[in-house]
């Protein structure tokens, strides 16, 4: 087996969760994915992710991390974009490249 096979399953494996997130996402608004986590209400936005501490923020970095992933495993490189200048999205369209890098996951 393979150092990056070895990776992707790894990987694959730590998402485990990832069809009940998207049951919990189903059917949520853009409204509702600003519900913000009370203890992070006095923080200050970081431009251009979402407010820390909403819903919309968390799937925003859950889908920056899964493009990243990808592009270490199939450029391997190590030179990633840790600060994601594509933040500015609308909450569907993050949970739609959500699913769309989970699938590139999938099939790497």
């Amino acid at each position: 087996m393979t150092q990056i096979k070895l990776v992707l399953d790894a990987l694959k494996g730590s998402f485990n969760g990832y069809e009940s997130v998207l049951q919990a996402l189903h059917g949520l608004t853009e409204e509702e994915a600003l519900w913000q986590v009370p203890s992070f209400s006095n923080t200050v936005p970081i431009k251009p992710w979402p407010k820390e501490g909403t819903i919309h923020f968390q799937v925003s970095h859950i889908r920056s991390c899964k493009r990243n992933y990808i592009a270490c495993i199939h450029q391997r490189s190590i030179e990633i974009p840790w600060i994601d200048r594509e933040c500015e999205k609308s909450f569907q369209q993050d949970v739609d490249e959500l699913k769309k890098y989970h699938e590139m996951m999938c099939d790497a």
